[in-house]
């Protein structure tokens, strides 16, 4: 009875296995780099075309560093990826910190793209009082678009971490 026990124990293709130990730094690294990139990149792009027949021309573009909020979203985005280290430490207090770090680049991300957003519309609103074009277009740039996917990330890998942490602590194998 021992000797099947075992062997039962040894093989089980259905059973439950919790996240990988590495998942939740490499989603906290991959979106912090984003955002980080994002932050400091081009967040308001607005195009015009002059005249039928010619390429569309950049007209207005608002990057990221040039406001006081981009490098700071990059500097917490930058605090996220040194502290994603933690989450292959043992020390459970230390596994706090990329998970603060994440939720306040969530935030910070949460709160800055309604205002990309307005100024992008602000922009459009001044060119329709300037009617010396066929098109023109404001929205997001990439930098914007960066911002959102790492803090998407981010999050994402410190629930996993957080929900890996449950199951080992419940005795789950990972």
């Amino acid at each position: 009875m021992g000797e099947a026990a075992l062997s039962e124990r040894v093989y089980r293709p259905t059973e439950y296995k919790t996240f990988s130990r590495k998942l939740a730094p490499s989603l906290n690294v991959l979106g912090g780099a984003l955002a980080i990139a994002g932050g400091l990149g081009v967040w308001v792009r607005a195009t015009e075309l002059a005249q039928e027949g010619l390429a569309p021309a950049e007209v207005v573009v608002r990057m990221g560093y040039g406001h006081i909020r981009g490098p700071v979203i990059a500097a917490v985005a930058g605090i996220l990826v040194l502290t994603s280290v933690a989450w292959l430490l043992r020390f459970r207090i230390l596994k706090l910190l990329p998970l603060l770090s994440s939720i306040a680049l969530a935030v910070l991300v949460g709160w800055q793209l309604p205002q990309i957003d307005g100024e992008a519309a602000a922009l459009a609103s001044q060119a329709r009082e300037n009617i010396d074009f066929v098109a023109f277009h404001a929205g997001y740039g990439w930098g914007a678009w960066c911002m959102l996917a790492g803090a998407i990330l981010a999050v994402l890998g410190s629930l996993a971490g957080l929900l890996r942490e449950l199951d080992v602590r419940k005795g789950i194998p990972g």
